[in-house]
Protein backbone atom coordinates (compact mmCIF):
# COMPACT_ATOMS: atom_id res chain seq x y z
CA UNK A 1 0.00 0.00 0.00
CA UNK A 2 1.31 3.51 -0.75
CA UNK A 3 1.80 5.72 1.91
CA UNK A 4 0.54 9.28 1.41
CA UNK A 5 3.58 11.53 -0.73
CA UNK A 6 5.19 7.86 -1.88
CA UNK A 7 5.26 7.21 -5.54
CA UNK A 8 2.68 4.28 -6.71
CA UNK A 9 4.74 0.87 -7.09
CA UNK A 10 5.28 0.08 -10.97
CA UNK A 11 4.97 -2.95 -12.85
CA UNK A 12 7.61 -4.62 -15.18
CA UNK A 13 6.45 -2.76 -17.80
CA UNK A 14 6.72 0.73 -16.17
CA UNK A 15 2.83 1.09 -15.50
CA UNK A 16 0.98 1.79 -12.09
CA UNK A 17 0.11 -1.46 -10.57
CA UNK A 18 -3.59 -1.01 -10.67
CA UNK A 19 -6.57 -3.06 -9.72
CA UNK A 20 -8.15 -4.20 -12.84
CA UNK A 21 -11.78 -4.13 -11.75
CA UNK A 22 -14.86 -4.38 -14.53
CA UNK A 23 -17.28 -1.79 -14.73
CA UNK A 24 -20.53 -2.53 -13.05
CA UNK A 25 -22.40 -0.96 -16.11
CA UNK A 26 -21.32 -4.05 -18.04
CA UNK A 27 -23.95 -7.07 -18.38
CA UNK A 28 -22.59 -10.62 -18.40
CA UNK A 29 -21.83 -11.14 -21.82
CA UNK A 30 -19.52 -7.68 -21.54
CA UNK A 31 -18.39 -8.93 -18.18
CA UNK A 32 -16.75 -12.51 -19.84
CA UNK A 33 -15.33 -9.90 -22.49
CA UNK A 34 -13.67 -8.09 -19.99
CA UNK A 35 -12.12 -11.03 -17.93
CA UNK A 36 -11.21 -12.41 -21.69
CA UNK A 37 -9.36 -9.29 -22.45
CA UNK A 38 -7.89 -7.56 -19.32
CA UNK A 39 -5.58 -9.97 -18.68
CA UNK A 40 -3.87 -10.13 -21.66
CA UNK A 41 -1.62 -7.40 -21.06
CA UNK A 42 -0.77 -4.70 -18.45
CA UNK A 43 -3.10 -1.90 -19.35
CA UNK A 44 -2.74 1.72 -18.56
CA UNK A 45 -5.95 3.83 -16.57
CA UNK A 46 -6.75 5.63 -19.85
CA UNK A 47 -7.20 2.19 -21.88
CA UNK A 48 -9.56 0.75 -19.40
CA UNK A 49 -12.09 3.40 -20.12
CA UNK A 50 -11.98 2.27 -24.30
CA UNK A 51 -11.73 -1.51 -23.03
CA UNK A 52 -15.04 -0.95 -21.54
CA UNK A 53 -16.55 0.68 -23.73
CA UNK A 54 -15.42 -1.74 -26.36
CA UNK A 55 -16.53 -4.73 -24.25
CA UNK A 56 -20.14 -2.95 -23.95
CA UNK A 57 -20.11 -2.27 -27.64
CA UNK A 58 -19.58 -6.25 -27.61
CA UNK A 59 -22.28 -7.48 -25.59
CA UNK A 60 -24.58 -5.23 -27.45
CA UNK A 61 -23.39 -6.59 -31.19
CA UNK A 62 -23.68 -10.07 -29.35
CA UNK A 63 -27.26 -9.35 -28.33
CA UNK A 64 -28.39 -8.34 -31.56
CA UNK A 65 -26.47 -10.61 -33.26
CA UNK A 66 -28.77 -13.57 -31.56
CA UNK A 67 -31.54 -11.65 -31.48
CA UNK A 68 -31.60 -11.49 -35.45
CA UNK A 69 -30.36 -15.74 -35.55
CA UNK A 70 -33.29 -16.56 -33.18
CA UNK A 71 -35.76 -14.93 -34.95
CA UNK A 72 -34.74 -16.63 -38.45
CA UNK A 73 -36.18 -13.87 -40.68
CA UNK A 74 -33.27 -12.64 -41.13
CA UNK A 75 -32.98 -8.10 -41.14
CA UNK A 76 -36.50 -7.44 -42.16
CA UNK A 77 -39.71 -7.07 -40.13
CA UNK A 78 -43.28 -6.26 -40.88
CA UNK A 79 -45.25 -3.43 -39.20
CA UNK A 80 -48.65 -4.18 -38.93
CA UNK A 81 -51.83 -1.31 -37.79
CA UNK A 82 -53.84 -2.29 -34.82
CA UNK A 83 -55.98 -4.92 -37.14
CA UNK A 84 -53.41 -6.49 -37.95
CA UNK A 85 -53.16 -5.43 -41.42
CA UNK A 86 -49.52 -5.11 -42.75
CA UNK A 87 -48.74 -1.47 -43.42
CA UNK A 88 -45.17 -1.77 -44.46
CA UNK A 89 -41.93 -3.30 -44.02
CA UNK A 90 -38.67 -2.31 -42.07
CA UNK A 91 -35.44 -3.38 -41.36
CA UNK A 92 -34.87 -4.67 -37.83
CA UNK A 93 -33.47 -1.99 -35.24
CA UNK A 94 -30.88 -4.94 -34.21
CA UNK A 95 -29.74 -4.49 -37.79
CA UNK A 96 -28.70 -0.81 -36.83
CA UNK A 97 -26.87 -1.92 -33.71
CA UNK A 98 -25.12 -4.87 -35.41
CA UNK A 99 -23.53 -2.87 -37.43
CA UNK A 100 -22.60 0.75 -35.07
CA UNK A 101 -21.22 -1.62 -32.56
CA UNK A 102 -19.26 -3.23 -34.92
CA UNK A 103 -17.73 -0.42 -36.40
CA UNK A 104 -17.32 1.05 -32.50
CA UNK A 105 -15.43 -2.60 -31.83
CA UNK A 106 -13.00 -1.78 -34.92
CA UNK A 107 -12.07 1.61 -33.87
CA UNK A 108 -11.45 0.80 -30.26
CA UNK A 109 -9.70 -2.81 -31.05
CA UNK A 110 -7.29 -0.77 -33.69
CA UNK A 111 -6.49 1.81 -31.34
CA UNK A 112 -6.05 -0.61 -28.52
CA UNK A 113 -4.28 -2.91 -30.90
CA UNK A 114 -6.32 -6.01 -29.70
Amino acid sequence: MTKRGERPSRGEHGLEARATLPPIALDEVGLAQWNLLVGLRPWRPSQLLELAAYCAAYSRWAAAEAWLAEEGHGAVITIRDDKGNIKSHGVAPQVTIVERASKEMGRIAAKLKI
